[in-house]
Parts: C-alpha cells; sequence; structure tokens
C-alpha cells in the first residue's frame, strides 16, 4: 500500500503508527530518487526509533516519539498524511482506546487518504505458544468488532471501509478511505438540498393544518 501510495503521488505523506523497526521499508520499490514525500514513523520505544534513524533516515524517513496516551487524546500535530496505517498498535488496545484511535487516524488524513489496521483474531492456532512461551498478550478481533471501531466516523466522511485476511487467516485489517475534496463538497450540497425540502414539506404541513 504504501508502494501504491507513492505510485499515485511521488510528494505522498505515509504516517506508521507503532512503527517498531519499520522492516516494511526493506520491501519497498519506490523510494527511490523520484520519491518527494515523507514517511513518519511514529514509536514511543526510544531505542526503535534509534533503529529506524539509523537505517532509513537517508531514504525520506523521519522519526518521531509520540507516546500512545498523547495519540489518544489528540495531542499530537500530525496531520495532512495519504496512507496512516498501524501494523501492530492495535493487539494491544482495548475496545474503546482503539475506537479512539481510529478516529484520530482518520482525522489525520487528506482527503482521499487511506488508514489501514491489523489485529489478531480470535482463535488462531498460535495463541497459546504466543501467550505461554513468547508472554505477548494479545487483544483478538473479529469482523464485527473491527467494524465497530469505526463507528464513531461520521459515514459522509467515508468514502469506502472494507475488510481482508491474511492467507492463513490470522490476521484481520480495516482498510478505510477518507471521501475526496470534490465528494464531500458534493456531500455536504446534498445534505444542504435534503435540509431545505425538509423545511418545506415542514412548512407545507403546518400551512395544510392550519387551513
Amino acid at each position: 500500500m504504501i508502494d501504491e501510495t507513492v505510485r499515485e503521488r511521488s510528494d505522498a505523506r505515509v504516517l506508521a503508527l507503532g512503527a517498531g523497526h519499520l522492516r516494511e521499508i526493506e520491501l519497498m520499490r519506490t523510494l527511490g530518487t523520484a520519491f518527494v514525500g515523507e514517511i513518519v514513523a511514529v514509536e514511543q520505544d526510544e531505542d526503535a526509533l534509534a533503529v529506524i534513524e539509523y537505517a532509513y533516515a537517508a531514504r525520506g524517513v523521519r522519526k518521531l516519539y509520540v507516546p500512545t496516551g498523547r495519540l489518544l487524546a489528540g495531542n499530537h500535530g500530525l496531520s495532512g498524511f495519504d496512507l496512516v496505517y498501524a501494523a501492530t498498535m492495535f493487539n494491544h488496545l482495548a475496545q474503546p482506546s482503539a475506537a479512539t484511535l481510529c478516529e484520530q487516524m482518520f482525522a489525520m488524513l487528506n482527503p482521499g487518504g487511506r488508514m489501514l489496521v491489523a489485529n489478531f483474531v480470535p482463535d488462531i492456532a498460535d495463541a497459546g505458544y504466543l501467550e505461554s512461551y513468547m508472554a505477548w498478550q494479545r487483544i483478538y478481533r473479529d469482523e464485527r468488532e473491527m467494524r465497530t471501531l469505526i463507528d464513531g466516523i461520521p459515514r459522509e466522511q467515508v468514502a469506502d471501509a472494507d475488510l481482508a485476511f491474511d492467507g492463513a487467516r490470522n490476521m484481520i485489517y480495516l482498510l478505510v478511505e477518507r471521501q475526496g475534496a470534490e465528494e464531500l463538497a458534493e456531500s455536504r450540497q446534498e445534505r444542504l438540498r435534503e435540509r431545505r425540502i425538509a423545511c418545506r414539506n415542514e412548512l407545507l404541513r403546518r400551512i395544510t393544518r392550519r387551513a
């Protein structure tokens, strides 16, 4: 998705939340000299940020220390991105916090931008190994729980929302696209037309009742 976003516009801005070591950069094909945009890697682990700076600063990646609490509170100043994604953060967030972060991610998008959220699904075969041997306590989500994460986002601002799984069905992905500028303008005009019609009908109803 990062490559796809950069192909669409060479000045694209991409935001990775809970970036870890950002190793997905190794798989990218579009971060050459033609790329004039920016990739921002957000983490609260300063050791991970040091790895990102050492490995990827020369490839247009900017590291940023932001604790999860500041992200949830909206105290981060992040905006104007064409792609915002979180590959691991949601496995550690309870449903209310996860929904809040989804709303924050959506607010960071440019018109026409997209956000991607990944989460482990319930009852995966490796859950016992992850929890017992690796001490990785995860919050798992099914399709219904993933869909409810965006209930707080105004529907008229959402162009599309979809779910997908990885090949082994261990991970579920929520992809949300924000309305483009033209679609948002058309949506506002449509809502205004609906309000005018509703007001006119109410006026006619009152006049008829009095007559």
